[in-house]
């Protein structure tokens, strides 16, 4: 997609939009109702993902959080109990193969259901 800038916070849509010959209200209805979420949520869904993976791939937090995109570790904390129910590090020991009953044990800040 040449039309779309390497993923600043806040993307300008002006110019993928002007490319597909959209005023940027009519893009953002018809991006929601082809893909479910409205771009700024489909932008947190990939930068979710890449911080999942960074985790996994075992990056400190506040790593994973800034190679993803997030302002910083909270904001990847907030993002990933939101999202996932659970904190970036409860998430990461539980990859990395730790006894669940321990990863609990070890993480008061948990959100349990």
């Amino acid at each position: 997609m040449p039309h779309i800038p390497n993923s600043p916070a806040h993307p300008d849509i002006t110019r993928p939009c002007a490319a597909a010959g959209l005023d940027k209200y009519r893009a953002l209805r018809s991006f929601t109702a082809a893909f479910g979420l409205t771009p700024m949520r489909y932008l947190a869904s990939l930068r979710m993902e890449a911080a999942r993976e960074a985790l996994a791939a075992g990056a400190s937090c506040a790593d994973a959080a800034w190679a993803a995109g997030f302002s910083d570790q909270a904001h990847l904390t907030r993002a990933f109990k939101e999202r996932l129910g659970m904190t970036p590090g409860f998430y990461q020991r539980a990859i990395a193969g730790a006894d669940p009953a321990d990863a609990l044990a070890s993480s008061p800040e948990q959100v349990r259901p």
